[in-house]
């Protein structure tokens, strides 16, 4: 809390855009840097970190597949020049995740939290909190083959079976269980022994803060640990720094092209900017869809829709054609209308 006054001080919260995700607090912003922010980038480099971001190299979990939508969604409300620099970051992002066929989502640190603590995925597991993470760390839970799989939340959630849903006013009198992982919000109270189960290998905090208090009877893995750990693997090092390359790679690519100031260019970003809209409107009329999957698919849609004539409009190499249909969706000339109107 006391950082986001700090941004909101020094920037305006109009001026710059947050990515916040449970491992991280980024601020993308056309001014100058936080003054206490442990790592800040300018120019190039602050693309690269972006494209680095889009394509999961900066994540937990390896090129994990929730983490282009969420950055692809706070840039469509960043000011336009702001959303056009970066767009060849996210492009290159785009292209590096194809590339590499990235598969494992957040979920997947419930793997890592399991292998530094040697507890083996069986028996009984809860999973507290039903947001993104909760669902997905419950899915992986079950396609590591954990026998019964209880997802905690405040309300009822659509789950796949086998995945069993208790509220969360019941935690502390379920039964014991052989895993138990957090998975709650910034805002959620500090968890401690009271409030639950009775833990009998491992509980896996991965909060930010964190969920649990000290006095848990049972070991703790948190995402600090899962961090360090990732830092320390020569393995994952390697091939981290390899990946990175190639995305350098990428980006210098898209930054020479400079396809990102053309009509088509601005075709697809008031493109992108309707989708977001429809998006968040589906989303207010069926709050119990995936956030991640809805995005998944109408991303995918407006992609396969617009490749062709995209790709025709550039063959034709006629400049006039292509700011004729590019304005055919443009925003501006809307609001301009109403303005009329």
């Amino acid at each position: 809390m006391a950082l986001e006054t700090e941004i909101a001080t020094a920037f305006g919260w109009g001026d710059c855009v947050p990515v916040i995700t449970c491992q991280r607090y980024e601020v993308i912003t056309m001014g100058a840097p936080c003054a206490t922010a442990p790592r800040s980038f300018r120019g190039e480099e602050a693309l690269l970190h972006l494209a680095r971001i889009g394509a999961g190299l900066e994540s937990l979990v390896l090129g994990e597949t929730e983490i282009l939508g969420q950055l692809r969604t706070a840039l469509a409300s960043a000011p336009a020049p702001l959303r056009r620099l970066s767009a060849p970051a996210i492009a290159a992002a785009r292209v590096l995740k194809r590339e590499e066929g990235f598969t494992e989502h957040a979920g997947y640190a419930l793997d890592h939290a399991l292998e530094i603590a040697g507890v083996p995925a069986e028996g009984r597991i809860v999973i507290v909190g039903g947001g993104p993470m909760g669902r997905r760390t419950a899915e992986r839970a079950v396609d590591l083959g954990f026998s019964g799989v209880t997802l905690v939340a405040r309300r009822p959630l659509p789950l796949p079976a086998p995945i069993d849903y208790a509220p969360f006013g019941s935690l502390a009198s379920l039964p014991a269980t052989d895993v138990l992982a957090t998975c709650l919000g910034r805002t959620a109270p500090a968890l401690g022994a009271a409030d639950l189960p009775a833990i009998n290998r491992l509980a896996i905090d991965l909060g930010t803060p964190r969920n649990l208090r000290g006095d848990v009877d049972a070991p703790v893995v948190n995402l600090a640990a899962l961090v360090e750990r990732q830092r320390t693997s020569p393995a994952e090092t390697e091939r981290r720094a390899r990946l990175r390359d190639r995305l350098r790679v990428l980006l210098n690519a898209r930054l020479e092209v400079a396809g990102y100031e053309s009509p088509l260019g601005s075709m697809r970003e008031d493109v992108e900017r309707i989708r977001q809209k429809e998006l968040e409107r589906a989303l207010r009329l069926h709050p119990d869809l995936p956030v991640d999957k809805l995005d998944t698919i109408t991303r995918s849609l407006v992609n396969q829709i617009f490749h062709r004539p995209s790709m025709r409009l550039r063959r034709a190499d006629d400049p006039e054609l292509v700011a004729i249909v590019a304005a055919l969706f443009s925003a501006r000339i809307e609001e301009a209308s109403d303005d009329r109107g």
